[in-house]
């Protein structure tokens, strides 16, 4: 008797616009060419696939995909798979004045990012390079696969575990020096809303995460929530339902 197929997360996403459903048809799409456990979707998409497990709705709505490439575990060459997986499929490439490469199709839009602290560029179409995203390291160790569904389609992706993506924000938030006061506000926003949604589990899934944070998790939380504790009228407070379990289980993580 053959082992019964693995049962997995599921997330229904929508309704979603032209624009991000082109977006989530172009992932399923490199996931038939480019092995799933060499990268993982982060970003706002993330965002809104622990929204949809969650069965609410995420603090917004964004189109356009960010896919992290493991080039630590499968070398450079991932990088430069994905890049030309995604030409392959009729995207086109442009370099941005900083020389980071972005992919275009028709509506879809999709950035490989690549794991902080890789040294040299990671190349995707030359001469440029992906973003390399800060916290995408322990993002893509702690990567599940989720089955996510939509109009359109459904595809089998990983993505960063709920506290992953904690964490990721948490360091999207603080580590990049270049963001400007909104792009930085879209972080801290979806951090507070992915702690809401760790509000929604039992004190022991709870001290399970914290067991599983290293000091380095715990600082870049502690940084990122800082300015938002600090301050009784910031803006990234208005996602969370309820600020105190926010505040709770910050305290158990950090316990």
């Amino acid at each position: 008797m053959s082992a019964p197929a693995e049962e997995l997360p599921f997330a229904r996403i929508g309704p979603l616009a032209k624009a991000g459903a082109s977006t989530w048809e172009a992932i399923a799409q490199l996931s038939g060419l480019v092995p799933v456990d060499r990268w993982a979707v982060v970003g706002g998409q993330m965002v809104a696939i622990h929204a949809a497990l969650s069965g609410v709705e995420p603090p917004r709505v964004t189109d356009d995909g960010d896919v992290v490439v493991d080039v630590r575990a499968f070398g450079r060459k991932a990088m430069r798979s994905a890049a030309s997986a995604l030409m392959s499929i009729g995207f086109t490439s442009s370099e941005s004045p900083e020389g980071v490469t972005r992919f275009e199709r028709d509506h879809a839009k999709i950035d490989l990012l690549a794991p902080e602290g890789i040294g040299a560029n990671a190349i995707t179409i030359p001469p440029g390079h992906a973003i390399q995203a800060p916290g995408a390291t322990q993002a893509l160790e702690r990567a599940v696969r989720v089955r996510v569904s939509w109009d359109a389609g459904d595809v089998v992706i990983r993505c960063p575990s709920l506290l992953g993506a904690i964490v990721a924000k948490a360091a999207g938030s603080t580590e990049i020096v270049s963001l400007r006061q909104d792009e930085r506000l879209k972080h801290q926003r979806d951090l507070v809303f992915l702690l809401s949604l760790a509000a929604e589990l039992p004190v022991d899934a709870l001290e399970v995460m914290s067991t599983e944070m290293t000091k380095k998790d715990r600082k870049r939380l502690r940084s990122a929530l800082l300015p938002i504790f600090s301050d009784a009228t910031h803006r990234a407070r208005s996602t969370a339902a309820n600020l105190e379990d926010v505040v709770e289980v910050v305290s158990i993580l950090m316990a």
